[in-house]
């Protein structure tokens, strides 16, 4: 109780925020995903430039407006969306996109928001946030979850990079602005052979290469997983307070192990100066990521809180109306020493049982016998 009056300015001001995101929360945790999967559409409708600016504008709004309405409806109308302009790239791109896509679709229909997490990461990736991913997944869908976002965003950043002409190594990512054009003007020209071996072929142009890029979709699942079994600890904790901290270590020990431990244990990656400085960066950024994890993850929690109003101190006393005053006034004196008896004051004469309430009328005129048959009864 804050200020000991429910009613006071401040005590509505703390519970005003929460009471709003409970009262529309379905709303809240529809409009990130609605506004993820809008995105994505519009650049990448833009970067192919499939359909008219009308058109783009109306299929945006109609995506948007079914994903809050419905989750998997928004998404289907995402994928379905997304087929023309991919189709304008290849035919085989958009195959195996689809594809992807609609298998993601089926096996998390549930959680929309952990698929769109996961097709965003490219576009976080351009303000340094890809690592924010893995951190809230592991916050909000424990180990399993957090491991299989990482790895997965892990593994779609690295294709991606490749496919835009650029090194697939994490721990470069957001230096670099993505060539789209290079991959919508590439791609055109590829046959269905020549397309899946240029989307793979920037992670395995020789096996040391393919140990390093596997350790890292490894690193970043370990650092998810580990993230998730902190969160699975504190879930249920009034106030987690440290163990979040420790949460983002843990992470970024799974980071640092794939990305930097063992690619330089095993001869990987030079023991140099620049690169140390360069993953050391990398480390810091993701630290950061994690920061703002916590910031999100606790801004959910505090509004996700059950709301407690507290009573007055002072009640006001009930007052008797003045009809039910005079209903007790004019009550009879048997009523009246059977309310007494019923709130516990004894009554001159014992109470009449249910039974002998609904008795014949005549019982009056019977005999003195039955009168004390009665009583003994």
């Amino acid at each position: 109780m804050i200020g000991g009056n429910a009613d006071s300015p401040l005590r509505r001001a703390t519970i005003l925020p929460a009471w709003f995101y409970q009262r529309y929360q379905p709303f809240f945790d529809r409009f990130f995903p609605a506004l993820g999967l809008t995105a994505m559409f519009v650049l990448t409708d833009t970067a192919t430039g499939a359909f008219p600016n009308e058109w783009r504008a109306f299929i945006a709004v109609l995506i948007a407006v079914g994903t809050l309405i419905a989750p998997p409806a928004g998404y289907a109308l995402f994928v379905a969306a997304l087929a023309y302009p991919l189709y304008t790239i290849s035919i085989y791109v958009a195959a195996l996109a689809i594809s992807l896509l609609v298998l993601g679709g089926l096996l998390f229909h549930r959680t929309i928001a952990a698929v769109t997490l996961v097709l965003a990461a490219p576009l976080l990736a351009t303000a340094q946030l890809a690592p924010l991913t893995l951190f809230l997944a592991g916050l909000w869908w424990a180990e399993g979850g957090g491991a299989l976002v990482g790895a997965t965003t892990a593994l779609w950043l690295k294709l991606f990079a490749g496919m835009c002409n650029i090194s697939p190594d994490l721990t470069q990512l957001g230096i670099r602005p993505w060539n789209t054009a290079w991959l919508v003007t590439h791609f055109r020209s590829a046959n269905s052979y020549q397309t899946v071996v240029w989307i793979v072929r920037p992670l395995t142009p020789d096996p040391q290469a393919l140990l390093l890029h596997i350790l890292e979709i490894v690193g970043w699942g370990l650092a998810g997983y580990g993230v998730g079994i902190v969160a699975q600890q504190i879930a249920n904790r009034p106030r987690p307070g440290w163990r979040l901290v420790v949460s983002v270590i843990v992470g970024l020990l799974g980071l640092a192990l794939g990305s930097l431990v063992l690619p330089m244990a095993l001869g990987l990656r030079p023991w140099s100066m620049p690169s140390i400085s360069v993953l050391l960066a990398f480390l810091v950024q993701c630290s950061w990521n994690g920061v703002i994890a916590i910031g999100i993850y606790a801004l959910v929690r505090y509004l996700a809180q059950p709301i407690v109003v507290s009573a007055p101190l002072f009640r006001p006393r009930p007052t008797r109306s003045p009809a039910r005053s005079r209903r007790r006034a004019g009550r009879s004196p048997e009523r009246s020493a059977e309310g007494e008896t019923e709130r516990g004051i004894p009554s001159s004469r014992p109470p009449i049982p249910f039974r002998e309430a609904n008795a014949n009328t005549n019982a009056e005129n019977d005999e003195p016998s039955d009168i004390i048959m009665l009583d003994l009864d």
